[in-house]
């Protein structure tokens, strides 16, 4: 790139840059994937990925793990019912403002109402506050991703001898899983749509229990 911030390119070279300074792959590689629009920026310690096709935000962090993940909650007909399985959602790009962006001057951030129609209750925006805690009710490092989740759910940070998914009402499910290192993918494809609380078991014999929201 020349100092005017264009690219020369020559009938015989293809397009810069020359070289890749990152990349990422998904756990699960076929669920990141897009061929057109999209889009990566650098933020802070890690990159802010596009799924333009499938309107899918996600921050990958400097240890390249999905810190959070949006998914584009409006199509061509407005916004869609909180927790639906959405389409025609597609996005451009998403692009990140740092909070001393100046546009941001003079207005007023302060989160409003959920942009989803019929928000579930509690707001998620609440419940997906709450962090991960054990059965002790203190905190423990456990991240599960993407939430909400469809066929698959990610737990990493700890070492999983066992996964169970509780539901609303208190009933209990135990989920095959796959677990490699610290990272432990599980199949939910099989699960109705909901909240549910995900208890999860290391092999140490701490459990530790977070939320998890599942859209279809």
């Amino acid at each position: 790139m020349d100092e005017n911030g264009a690219y020369e390119v020559t009938a015989t070279t293809a397009y810069l840059p020359a070289n890749v300074f990152w990349s990422w792959t998904a756990p699960v590689p076929t669920d990141f994937f897009a061929q057109n629009i999209s889009g990566v920026f650098p933020v802070e310690d890690g990159f802010l990925a596009t799924d333009g096709p499938e309107g899918r935000f996600l921050f990958i962090d400097g240890n390249n793990d999905i810190g959070w993940e949006y998914i584009n909650p409006v199509n061509n007909g407005g916004p869609v019912a909180q927790g639906s399985t959405i389409a025609s959602n597609s996005t451009f790009r998403c692009e990140h403002y740092a909070a001393d962006f100046p546009g941001f001057a003079g207005h007023d951030l302060a989160p409003g109402d959920e942009i989803e129609l019929d928000p579930i209750v509690p707001s998620l925006c609440v419940t997906t506050s709450i962090g991960h805690i054990n059965e002790e009710g203190h905190p423990e490092l456990v991240e599960g991703y993407p939430n909400p989740a469809n066929d698959h759910f990610t737990i990493t940070g700890t070492s999983i001898a066992a996964v169970e998914l509780l539901d609303v009402n208190g009933r209990s499910t135990s989920l095959p899983i796959s677990v490699q290192g610290d990272r432990c993918t599980v199949d939910v494809s099989k699960l109705a749509a909901g909240i549910y609380n995900v208890r999860v078991r290391s092999t140490d014999g701490t459990r530790t229990i977070t939320r998890l929201l599942l859209a279809r």
